[in-house]
């Protein structure tokens, strides 16, 4: 484990857009106060560009794998904190910050490999495939945050959040449910002005 991803979220500003032309804003009635958001999965950073648009101030810790899509939100996002693997995302990674700053809540969450559980891959193999085991790192996740004294202290809401494909086998739905504690709720986002999706 190394301290620097630790190091440089406690010295992070909160992020601001910086990508090629205005990013359009819809501010929502969110609770003021600065936000921590882990973006599992991020790819480009789905995540942070919802909370930008919404009109959230958030320090971000990016977990993606891939160095190219990595690449990209930092250039829009230059403020955000990279780590390569949710593996290593864990409450040691982030106290130094949540004692540092003062935040109105966590926010831990993304979009897990669908590749897994999509209807479209003719050869999907579910919770047999290890790529569909890692909704279980975004539970460990939080449950490390909750347990962090100075969360427990401020009594510091931890949310969590997961997306995955709706055509996912009823046995995933069902474990990814338990796991978090949660209810599914399936949306399209053709609903929203884009393709359906």
């Amino acid at each position: 484990y190394s301290s620097r991803p630790a190091e440089q979220l406690a010295a992070a500003k909160s992020v601001a857009w910086r990508g090629r032309g205005e990013l359009y804003q819809l501010p929502y009635a969110v609770s003021p106060g600065l936000w921590l958001l882990i973006d599992l999965w991020s790819g480009f950073g789905g995540a942070v560009f919802a909370a930008i648009m919404l009109g959230m101030r958030v320090v971000v810790l990016s977990a993606e794998f891939d160095p190219e899509a990595a690449s990209r939100a930092h250039k829009s996002f230059p403020n955000i904190v990279h780590i390569e693997r949710v593996e290593e995302v864990n409450g040691c990674v982030v106290q130094s910050v949540i004692q540092k700053r003062r935040f109105r809540g966590v926010i831990a969450g993304g979009g897990s490999p669908c590749q897994p559980n999509t209807s479209l891959n003719m050869g999907r193999r579910g919770l047999h495939d290890e790529r569909a085991l890692q909704p279980f790192e975004l539970v460990r996740v939080i449950a490390e945050i909750r347990g962090l004294p100075e969360v427990k202290e401020q009594r510091l809401p931890v949310l969590g959040w997961l997306e995955n494909t709706a055509s996912s086998p009823p046995e995933v739905v069902s474990a990814y449910s338990e796991a978090l504690q949660a209810i599914p709720l399936e949306m399209d986002a053709a609903n929203y002005g884009w393709i359906g999706r």
